[in-house]
């Protein structure tokens, strides 16, 4: 039976590490998922995309915003990087202000919501529409989930650039042009910082939303094992006995 103890013994400590493992990443990804949502219900109740555009960002810079007709568009400059490449992007954000027709259903084959980006040639850049990860999606439904849509470009050798936003008619609501010259420059003083990690783990907050989801399952999983393993114990204490 030692034999037994031993080897139970050392199979639990394995899983209880494989255990925690993944409860950790799980927790972890949904707190970050969850802040990502508070940010976004936050953005949409102050009516401002500082933030929802800071945790993105390295840093970045209000272009323009306007409020026009039932909507509110903002526009931002932001400098990031993908792959250790650096990227700086133009993005539109779209706030319905007042009650707007929109898609309740993701696959609303009738909502003809577009933002388009063109050069000054008139011909399209990036049409949010035609891209292939949005095929077949109603791009207004983004206003049933998270309460705006949005779309963005990144930056190379465009420089005049016009922006033209569709509503779910299809009617032309917003157009405006951004004449862009130079990269962002950090010591601009229009300029503000992303959210860096000491920012990120104060909203993440390990300690108040993840170490007690972790140390709950942890918990369970060791009551569940003790429960099992002193089963088996006796079990075959008795089977041996017989």
């Amino acid at each position: 039976m030692r034999r037994f103890v031993i080897i139970y013994t050392i199979a639990s400590v394995f899983l209880l590490v494989i255990v925690t493992l993944i409860a950790s990443y799980n927790h972890y990804l949904a707190r970050i998922i969850d802040v990502y949502n508070e940010i976004s219900e936050e953005a949409v109740t102050n009516q401002n995309f500082d933030d929802y555009v800071g945790i993105q960002s390295l840093y970045y810079k209000m272009i323009s915003e306007e409020q026009v007709g039932d909507y509110q568009f903002s526009i931002y400059l932001s400098a990031g990087s993908n792959n250790e490449v650096s990227l700086t992007q133009l993005s539109i954000y779209v706030l319905p202000l007042h009650e707007v027709t929109y898609a309740s259903a993701v696959d609303d084959a009738n909502d003809q919501t577009n933002i388009i980006f063109t050069n000054d040639d008139e011909s399209i850049i990036y049409a949010l529409n035609e891209d292939d990860n949005f095929t077949g999606e109603a791009i207004s439904y983004g206003i049933a989930t998270i309460g705006f849509y949005y779309s963005a470009i990144t930056l190379e050798d465009f420089k005049n650039i016009h922006i033209e936003v569709i509503d779910y008619h299809g009617n032309s609501i917003y157009q405006t042009s951004y004449d862009y010259q130079n990269q962002l420059d950090p010591s601009d003083p229009l300029i503000t910082l992303g959210f860096d990690e000491t920012r990120l783990n104060e909203l993440i907050d390990f300690n108040t939303y993840v170490r007690p989801q972790i140390v709950s399952n942890v918990g369970l999983f060791l009551i569940v094992d003790i429960l099992l393993g002193t089963f088996i114990y006796f079990y075959r204490k008795k089977s041996k006995k017989l």
